[in-house]
């Protein structure tokens, strides 16, 4: 096995890409209403072929009178691509209680928010299947993402029916691995110069 061969597959490593949807590991909210779960908006519940339903039954919504923050841990930090948010879309209760706008923020340690932007004119559910609004996180590298709902469509209530992280370029490294990389390339020289003698 030559040193060449080693560092290539040692940048291999480096590079794997995770490109698509991102597994959440899990979401917290600053509040929750009744029997509402804050766990549907990563549990792919009233989901089908890429629409949300209208099933309240599948939708997060927050106790009221409020402007609810959700902060979802991606479990290992990511350079973000998009977000994919599907509003809240239950016409038996209220269809203005879907997020119009909201900022976003990402974090590597889940203490310090760095902004990534804010968004606005999200379209009110409509009772129908809807599709997702697709949002733009600029490459934003973060493990932690918070949404700051600043607005809804008038009700005294905010809600989302689910929420889904995307990356085009991979994971970023963790330090660890890092190491473990150049621990690989470092046995490799070794190995090499023992072949040699």
């Amino acid at each position: 096995m030559t040193s060449k061969y080693v560092i290539a597959v040692a940048l291999a490593a480096v590079s794997t890409s995770f490109a698509g949807n991102i597994p959440v590991a899990s979401v917290t909210a600053s509040s929750t209403f009744g029997t509402y779960d804050v766990n549907h908006l990563i549990d792919g519940s009233g989901m089908s072929g890429g629409l949300a339903d209208d099933n309240f039954h599948n939708m997060w919504m927050d106790s009221g009178g409020s402007t609810p923050t959700l902060v979802f841990d991606l479990g290992a930090p990511y350079t973000l691509g998009s977000t994919s948010i599907w509003n809240y879309n239950a016409d038996c209760c209220g269809l203005d209680r879907s997020v119009q706008s909201l900022n976003i923020l990402v974090s590597t340690d889940d203490v310090t928010f760095t902004p990534v932007g804010s968004f606005s004119g999200l379209p009110e559910g409509t009772g129908n299947p809807i599709p997702a609004d697709v949002l733009n996180l600029s490459g934003a590298i973060g493990r932690w993402v918070e949404f700051d709902i600043t607005s809804n469509y008038g009700a005294d209530y905010t809600g989302l029916s689910e929420v889904e992280f995307s990356t085009d370029t991979g994971q970023v490294p963790e330090p660890a691995s890092g190491l473990l990389v150049l621990a690989g390339v470092a046995v490799g020289f070794i190995y090499r110069r023992r072949m040699a003698a």
